[in-house]
């Protein structure tokens, strides 16, 4: 058995790889002061690092926050921009997120960097989660307040068990065609980068792979056929739970022919 591992990006989906015990989101929903731009995010962590007390921005798995009047869509995330610190001298220093022990946010205040002009350069502050944003240079600023809700479950991670209580023979061999047509010869292949399941083809008393060119479907053309011994692969298994939860777990298992 093991234990789950994520595959990239914080939605429903496979994530970045990592092992984590469940995804938390805190949302966001706000408005600017002048009532035209609605304001909506979330900020994602594994569940485990939600310690109260603490600073947990390096604890941070993923964030996004977006804006819009209707028209235009402001957006930026930390798929495109990272955290930096700075801030009001006069205030707390950033970055900053706490959370009390019922993990209601109590300390809030982070700017984002998008790159070297850093725009859309967004700040926030744990003052009615009241944010300011600047699109263009000399542009100040997009204002308004809002309000974060959760933590919410997003993902469940589980674990996995293919046929339980048993084991698959790894040591199988498997043979593998790469068909050749009247576009592709299969006999071109550089044989030393050739894998299947990760796994390089089995060799020969020699040293050779085991490889051959053969007509494998009489098709007239000619395919390349290779041995594999010892191969795995990991499969994944998704869900959903009655309140909509999301599941994913994964466990590794022997291909056999």
């Amino acid at each position: 058995m093991k234990r789950i591992v994520l595959a990239a990006t914080v939605t429903a989906f496979l994530l970045p790889v990592s092992a984590f015990a469940a995804l938390v989101a805190y949302e966001y929903e706000g408005t600017s002061d002048d009532g035209v731009w609605a304001v909506s995010g979330s900020i994602v962590f594994d569940k485990d690092d939600l310690v109260a007390g603490e600073e947990l921005i390096d604890e941070i798995v993923s964030w996004e926050f977006n804006w819009t009047n209707g028209t235009d869509t402001i957006s930026t995330s930390s798929e495109d921009s990272s955290i930096i610190g700075g801030g009001d001298p006069n205030g707390p220093p950033l970055p900053t997120f706490i959370i009390d022990e019922t993990r209601t946010i109590i300390a809030f205040q982070f700017e984002n960097d998008s790159g070297p002009n850093r725009y859309p350069l967004i700040g926030f502050e744990f003052n009615g989660a009241r944010f300011s944003i600047s699109v263009l240079p000399n542009e100040c600023c997009l204002q308004g307040d809002g309000l974060f809700s959760g933590p919410e479950t997003i993902v469940e991670f589980v674990d996995v068990d293919i046929k339980p209580g048993g084991g698959e023979n790894c040591n199988a061999v498997i043979p593998v065609a790469v068909l050749g047509s009247a576009t592709f010869d299969a006999t071109q292949i550089d044989l030393s980068t050739l894998t299947f399941a990760g796994a390089s083809a089995r060799e020969k008393g020699n040293g050779a792979l085991s490889c051959n060119a053969s007509d494998v479907n009489s098709d007239g053309f000619v395919d390349l056929v290779c041995q594999y011994q010892n191969v795995t692969a990991e499969g994944a298994i998704l869900g959903t739970l009655n309140d909509g939860t999301a599941i994913q777990g994964s466990d590794v298992y022997c291909v056999t022919p």
